[in-house]
């Protein structure tokens, strides 16, 4: 029983990891296409406009 219960522990660890990197990993996608484009997300203006 305990070894399922440490198992199912790395496993979270694991996965929470992987979701931080994931979104480490949008941050710098979206920073760098923001630096080098002079706008936050290419075509978020008109997405914007047409929610309104």
């Amino acid at each position: 029983m305990l070894r399922i219960t440490v198992a199912a522990m790395w496993t979270g660890y694991l996965l929470n990891a992987a979701t931080g990197l994931r979104v480490l990993a949008g941050t710098l996608t979206t920073d760098i296409a923001a630096g080098t484009s002079g706008k936050w997300i290419s075509g978020t203006e008109d997405f914007l406009q047409s929610s309104r």
